[in-house]
């Protein structure tokens, strides 16, 4: 069942009806900035959260879907015991009723970008600001034994600013998932960690 779970923040967070991944909050900005120009109009104000999990195809869903899919998946349930509780022909209709509108999903295909963390082969964009890849994480650890990336966004940001909120699918800084593919790279060609980008960053890691 999608479990509907209130953070330490007090904010509502949602499991991905597809995959169970908890969701992260996501500022209805970004889904402008990259859902396709023929989705635009099916953006609503409702809170939507982003899905991270490699192989899903879902990358956005609001609140509101997660809700009514946790809801929907008890009741089921319920009908396996009682069968009088709602027939599967009601089932269907009422399920159908939570995504012909389109606007409580948005999936891979609906993005102008490629989600890198969603995706098993290259391209794999991961810092989308300035142009960086997974693939290029690994070949410069394959290389030289070390990786630069995450030095090289730390300076572009404080020289040229960044836009994560209207460039990256997660809406947020990437240091935080870009600092696992690093560390993943450097123990994969047998190089010493650098614990200093062992951490996952923080929010506010694009602010100089």
């Amino acid at each position: 069942m999608n479990t509907i779970k209130t953070g330490p923040d007090n904010n509502r967070t949602a499991q991905c009806p597809s995959c169970g991944r908890e969701g992260k909050a996501v500022n209805t900005t970004t889904l402008h900035s990259l859902v396709r120009a023929d989705r635009q109009d099916r953006i609503t104000d409702s809170k939507y959260l982003f899905c991270g999990s490699q192989g899903c195809d879902i990358v956005y869903f609001t609140m509101h879907f997660a809700e009514r899919s946790d809801l929907w998946s008890g009741i089921k349930a319920r009908n396996v015991i009682n069968q009088n509780l709602l027939t599967l022909a009601n089932a269907d209709i009422w399920s159908e009723s939570l995504t012909r509108d389109g606007s409580h999903v948005f999936y891979k295909e609906d993005l102008t970008v490629r989600v890198g963390i969603k995706e098993e082969s290259p391209p794999r964009p991961i810092c989308y600001c300035f142009n960086h890849s997974v693939e290029e994480i690994f070949d410069e650890a394959r290389r030289t034994g070390k990786s630069t990336v995450i030095d090289d966004i730390k300076s572009r940001i404080k020289s040229d600013g960044c836009s994560c909120e209207v460039k990256n699918p997660q809406g947020s800084c990437c240091l935080g998932t870009v600092k696992p593919f690093v560390n993943e790279a450097l123990r994969q060609f047998g190089k010493e960690v650098d614990e200093t980008v062992a951490g996952t960053g923080h929010k506010d890691c694009c602010r100089p």
